[in-house]
């Protein structure tokens, strides 16, 4: 069984759900983006303030990969 034998293809929240995961995935982009310009090291331990999260280039790296996926 699939989740989309479940759902109807008319599904009254399908656009919520694809806008909601277009939205995620713009924040992540921007998030991961924001890090590889502020050049942050890679496996960094204090990690620097990124749009008030903290971050290094390891979480920028995965940030980019997943909103690409």
């Amino acid at each position: 069984m699939q989740l989309r034998d479940e759902l109807p293809v008319d599904h009254r929240l399908a656009g919520v759900y694809r806008y909601g995961a277009a939205l995620s995935g713009l924040v992540l982009l921007a998030f991961g983006l924001l890090g590889f310009a502020d050049r942050l090291a890679f496996f960094d331990t204090d990690g620097e303030q990124i749009a008030g999260l903290s971050s290094n280039g390891m979480l920028s790296l995965l940030s980019v990969l997943s909103a690409c996926c």
